[in-house]
């Protein structure tokens, strides 16, 4: 028997798969190109042209404006002024210390360890199911039944009066088991942040904000991680789906022209670099081709980027290694360091071009679609991953609520611009006085450092033949008395104090103009003013926040409440735990919450003294003190349940007390609902009566 050669099997069937590759490229190439990767790679083009090439603001376009400031925050200057220093380079770190300044200072009031900038609250006014109205009715019922009073006796304002009042109580009932869903789905959400980088990406967004002209952030987004898992007899490695939030660099999305958010524009568009291992793992789930990864992986073995005209120094500055040649595809010849750039398109597709590709994969409309009927002229919106000119997956848009996974906000909005500004536009006109004041000072400083001398050779001695060399105790040899001076020296006036005169009202400016002033983070400045008191300092700190306000502010609604929300709607509409969900709204409190902790600890220890002498006289119940006592404690950082045990619990608002006579009666004498909480209302069947009981002992 012969044995095949291993290398030469190898070979073959590295060759077979080059030329199956190759076969498919040009299938789409050729007749049967897909629609779909047109219209998606023309999307890509026309947004990234937008973004690199048109004129936005300050004779710069998005891209160059973000190089700029990117370039502020490592203290380096635009190439076209570096090449026009003449050696005298210093650069006055004052953009990049404001930058750092202000992340401080917002991470201080947002991301600390303590609190979360966000919570869910129930609405203010629940709405109640029929099953609560019914069960309001019959408790009506039933109250008029046991009070003797035939019901046709009554006038219909005081029927429909009672039954609101009945319906009343009910609707506390659900407010009170609304704020327990509440926490808990707060709870639970927090717990998924935390395991989906929450923490890392928030952290960069917010460095994003002070430095360029918006902060990205995409979620919530699935993604497969190998994750151990005990299953009681062995631990084994299994793949897991985990839901995450994840930092978009601001250069690598590529908003629509039309577009001013995320949201209303035609299409939204990432560069998303993977690995060959992650595209790999894609082969096999629902909506990716299998086909074109397979191709893919086989026509780019090195790695597949797309064009960037900077990315060499982009990656200098972020620390990173040479980007090499971008936009080739053998990473042998160009260096490319063998990732992949996706185009991740968010957008309007026309119903025809995504059946187009459903055809061309061999796939049934149903998987795309799902069970919708197909309209070919109408537009969905769809998701579709390109690379090069193969779409590796494709899908209508799995949010239900037709959002795409992106928040983007600004230090600074601009309305009508889908990009506001960051401290680096802000202070770029600052920052270039100051450099200017500073390149000026030091070569000030070095012309007076020292006489500039002026030497007539005709008048000196034939024997100097180093006139150039001056050093203390010199003597030059000069002939021609009467003729003059031999050496003149000339001394260059210092202008110090007045270039850093200058420099210094640069610098000052910049804390109006940026709206982080010095004080804000402890740096040194003249108790001139207000300044020279505590008082006048306090009112000038509360000044400042004003500004920082608005940047939080900014945070909150287009970052926090959108990624929050997102979360919210998940978990409604997955999750199988009743107990979490309630008719409730995510809200962000970073704005309101800068000094709100140190105010509310101080008006709880003055709520502590006064209500004092009406504890001593026992007018206020104990579940009340201990429940204030609890808040105090909690806000001093201490866990409560740790000193006082467990909450007590209260009766719910509004409830009627009941009926002392009649307490024995039903399934008991309980005053709020068994049902399990933010569930509906079931239909009376005679096991419902703690809900009867809870509200038939007011009287008629």
């Amino acid at each position: 028997m012969i044995f095949p050669n291993p290398a030469n099997a190898a070979g073959d069937l590295l060759l077979r798969r080059e030329q199956g590759a190759h076969a498919y490229q040009v299938e789409q190439s050729v007749g049967l190109r897909s629609r779909l990767g047109a219209f998606v790679r023309d999307a890509f083009t026309r947004a990234k042209r937008h973004k690199e090439a048109v004129v936005w603001r300050n004779g710069a376009s998005v891209h160059e404006t973000m190089m700029r400031c990117l370039r502020m925050r490592h203290n380096e200057y635009d190439p076209e002024l570096a090449r026009a220093l003449d050696g005298i380079d210093v650069y006055m770190p004052l953009a990049s210390m404001k930058m750092r300044a202000a992340q401080a200072w917002i991470r201080d009031t947002l991301a600390n360890a303590e609190d979360k900038p966000w919570t869910v609250e129930p609405t203010p006014i629940p709405e109640l199911s029929d099953a609560g109205k019914l069960a309001a009715r019959q408790a009506f019922l039933l109250e008029v039944q046991r009070s003797g009073v035939e019901l046709r006796y009554l006038a219909p304002y005081q029927v429909q009066a009672r039954i609101k009042q009945l319906e009343d109580v009910a609707a506390d009932i659900v407010l009170e088991t609304a704020r327990e869903a509440c926490a808990r789905m707060e709870k639970h959400i927090a717990d998924q942040l935390e395991e989906g980088g929450w923490r890392e990406a928030f952290d960069a967004a917010i460095e994003d904000l002070t430095v360029f002209p918006g902060a990205v952030l995409k979620s919530p987004i699935v993604r497969r991680v190998q994750a151990p898992q005990w299953d009681g007899e062995r631990l084994r490695i299994v793949a897991r789906t985990k839901v995450r939030v994840e930092r978009v660099s601001p250069f690598d999305l590529y908003p629509a022209p039309d577009a001013t958010n995320p949201q209303d524009g035609s299409y939204l568009c990432e560069r998303m670099p993977m690995t060959g291992k992650a595209l790999s793992d894609c082969i096999g789930l629902p909506n990716f081709s299998e086909r074109a990864i397979r191709a893919t992986l086989t026509l780019h073995p090195g790695g597949y980027a797309c064009s960037d005209p900077v990315a060499n120094e982009r990656a200098q500055l972020e620390g990173l290694a040479t980007a090499g040649a971008w936009g080739a595809s053998n990473a042998s010849s160009t260096g490319h360091d063998g990732t992949y750039d996706v185009v991740d398109f968010w957008g309007r597709v026309p119903g025809a071009v995504l059946l187009e590709w459903c055809q061309l994969e061999g796939l049934p409309p149903s998987a795309v679609f799902g069970e919708r009927a197909v309209d070919p002229d109408a537009y969905y919106e769809a998701n579709v991953w390109l690379l090069g000119d193969l779409v590796l997956r494709s899908l209508l848009n799995p949010i239900p609520t037709g959002q795409r996974p992106y928040q983007v906000a600004s230090f600074s909005r601009l309305p009508g611009s889908f990009w506001g500004e960051g401290l680096g536009q802000i202070l770029r006109d600052v920052q270039r006085q100051v450099n200017s004041a500073a390149r000026r000072l030091v070569q000030n400083m070095a012309y007076a450092s020292g006489p500039i001398a002026e030497i007539n050779l005709d008048l000196l001695d034939e024997s100097e033949d180093a006139p150039n060399l001056v050093r203390p105790y010199r003597v030059f040899y000069t002939q021609g008395a009467g003729k003059g001076r031999a050496i003149n020296m000339e001394k260059i006036p210092s202008v110090a104090a007045e270039l850093n005169a200058v420099l210094q009202a640069y610098w000052r400016l910049a804390d109006e103009v940026s709206g982080v002033p010095a004080y804000a983070y402890g740096g040194t400045t003249p108790a001139t003013g207000a300044a020279a008191t505590m008082g006048g300092l306090s009112l000038l700190y509360n000044s400042a926040l004003r500004g920082i306000k608005q940047a939080i502010g900014n945070l909150d609604k287009h970052l926090i409440e959108p990624t929050i929300a997102a979360y919210y709607l998940l978990n409604m509409l997955l999750n199988p735990d009743a107990s979490l969900k309630a008719d409730a709204t995510v809200v962000a409190r970073g704005a309101k919450g800068i000094m709100a902790r140190e105010m509310r600890q101080a008006r709880t220890v003055e709520t502590l003294q006064a209500i004092t002498p009406f504890a001593q006289g026992g007018l206020l119940p104990r579940e009340g003190l201990v429940n204030l006592l609890r808040d105090w404690v909690g806000l001093q950082g201490f866990n409560p349940d740790l000193i006082f045990g467990k909450a007590l619990p209260m009766n719910a608002p509004g409830t009627p007390p009941l009926d002392p006579a009649n307490a024995g009666e039903g399934t008991g004498a309980r005053t709020t609902p068994a049902t399990a909480p933010a569930t509906a209302m079931p239909a009376l069947d005679g096991r419902q009566g703690s809900v009867v009981d809870a509200l038939r002992g007011d009287a008629l």
